[in-house]
């Protein structure tokens, strides 16, 4: 999991321009972010990102960086949100709100009896506006939401 986990930072951090939006984790699970038992991070990745790495980057994916970069050229910030307590009370909670909102399902995989990790993704009419990937088990929960905000 943390080859694909590392994976996609690196694809999202290839960003473009920027529009405001709130995200899910701000939207539907702002009262964890200020509690003890979570770590909550909050990344601008255009200040996060030099021209010199993102050009490193684009020669790393190759062929690849074009889709990645239309697919995500209006998502410039990362928030994420992880806990090792009560961990899977946290997931159905998350993935019951995930599943009343707008998001499609892009990729999921399952590892042992109780642990995973799902990504989905919120279009628009502009393109996408948010992707999540929500992970979970016995041990951690973690969610990141990468999105477009200003």
């Amino acid at each position: 999991m943390k080859t694909i986990f590392g994976i996609f930072i690196a694809v999202f951090c290839l960003v473009g321009s920027i529009q405001a939006q709130s995200n899910f984790i701000e939207k539907h699970m702002k009262e964890y972010q200020q509690n003890d038992d979570f770590t909550s991070i909050n990344v601008s990745l255009s200040n996060l990102i030099s021209k010199e790495m993102l050009n490193d980057i684009r020669k790393e994916l190759g062929d690849l960086d074009s889709k990645f970069s239309e697919l995500i050229k209006n998502l410039s910030q990362m928030t994420l949100l992880t806990t090792e307590k009560q961990t899977q009370k946290h997931y159905e909670k998350a993935m019951a709100l995930i599943k009343k909102g707008n998001y499609k399902p892009l990729m999921r995989v399952k590892e042992g009896k109780n642990s995973g990790m799902s990504i989905m993704v919120k279009e628009s009419t502009k393109g996408v506006e948010e992707v999540l990937m929500l992970a979970g088990g016995e041990d951690d929960f973690v969610l990141i939401s990468f999105s477009d905000r200003s």
